[in-house]
């Protein structure tokens, strides 16, 4: 992947590259004689209740993050008895339709910054005057004119040129929005870059695109649970259909549905039970955590659980991306009462009413 930055490769010949890696990768976790059909969520969840009995508890308090809130509902459906409390971070639920729905959340994740950085005053004067429109404008330029800029390679530290497509771009500023604490930069970042300052382009590009492309190591068990729970329920004429609606997300999520087509047709193994996406009752009690500024998961996401839960608690956390506990020492304490009593309001703090103290950086 590294060795292909700095070419710029068309449809086809790109398919054909990824078709060849996800072959190799397969390959070698055949020859190592690991069954790569039997990484899924289920058996994540089975391997959790064998833990359970392990340690010789008759109950667990379960938390999970980001996919791992997937885990931790179906820990729960399978052994409801085995569950005290879930706490889920973040939320992404099987029944929700992840990528019928991509185009709509990447956009309204860019657009929620946007618009923050509309609502701020100094933010809005210095960087936020027509954001948006100078996006999709940049993102058409670069389609019809990459960008090629050079790096530091973060293996060898040497030199390396990378071809800067709309689509790297775009998945470059949606790393971004993983956290808070960069999501701050952001819009001077769109500024600087929108006014030609290829210094901002080459540090973006490298820290949110290139070093994920070092650190991406786990493309085989990603395939094995996607190709599980996920991709064999979409409807992908569906999904691009979205496209249409929110056109500049076709640079990125256009080649994501070729991709993710292709990754399990290499990929061969079973899909979950047909009645894996269909809701259910959930009667240990929950409580959930969403930030305001997640791109992946967020808060309208909970609605299903909330649906069919007996007992839940929400709450939507200003001024944080994905990962609230990570972020919020509040969301640690409304954690405490909540497993002190699950069937109590658990946003018994001051601290749970209080603004975000999130600024925009604007030197």
């Amino acid at each position: 992947d590294l060795a292909l930055l700095s070419k710029e490769l068309g449809q086809n010949e790109w398919m054909k590259r990824a078709r060849e890696s996800l072959s190799a990768c397969r390959q070698a976790l055949v020859d190592q004689g690991i069954d790569i059909g039997q990484y899924h969520v289920i058996n994540a969840a089975r391997d959790l209740e064998q833990l359970r009995i392990g340690f010789g508890l008759d109950q667990f308090n379960v938390y999970g993050v980001s996919y791992g809130t997937r885990v931790s509902l179906v820990y729960e459906r399978l052994y409801p008895e085995s569950v005290r409390t879930l706490i889920l971070d973040g939320i992404y639920p099987q029944s929700i339709r992840t990528y019928e729905d991509d185009p709509k959340h990447s956009y309204e994740a860019i657009a929620r910054v946007i618009g923050k950085c509309r609502q701020d005053d100094q933010c809005y004067r210095r960087f936020g005057k027509n954001l948006n429109v100078r996006l999709s404008e940049y993102l058409e330029k670069l389609d019809a004119s990459p960008v090629t800029i050079t790096v530091t390679s973060p293996i060898d530290y040497k030199p390396i040129e990378v071809i800067v497509t709309p689509d790297v771009f775009f998945d470059s500023i949606f790393s971004v929005l993983y956290s808070e604490t960069m999501i701050a930069f952001l819009p001077k970042y769109l500024y600087a870059i929108f006014e030609g300052n290829t210094d901002y382009l080459a540090e973006l590009v490298r820290d949110y695109y290139v070093v994920g492309i070092v650190d991406d190591l786990d493309i085989g068990a990603y395939a094995s649970y996607t190709c599980f729970d996920d991709i064999p329920f979409a409807d992908m004429a569906a999904a691009r259909e979205q496209l249409n609606a929110y056109p500049f997300q076709h640079f990125s999520s256009e080649r994501t549905f070729d991709y993710a087509e292709l990754m399990c047709e290499v990929w061969d193994v079973p899909a979950a039970p047909a009645d894996f996406k269909a809701g259910y009752r959930i009667d240990t009690p929950v409580l959930i955590y969403s930030g305001e500024l997640d791109p992946i998961t967020p808060a309208e996401l909970a609605k299903p659980v909330m649906d069919n839960a007996r007992t839940s608690w929400e709450k939507v956390w200003p001024g944080i991306a994905h990962g609230v506990m990570v972020s919020s020492t509040c969301a640690d304490y409304t954690a405490e009462a909540f497993l002190k009593d699950p069937e109590s309001d658990p946003f018994i703090y001051e601290c749970a009413d209080e603004k975000s103290d999130f600024e925009f950086i604007l030197r």
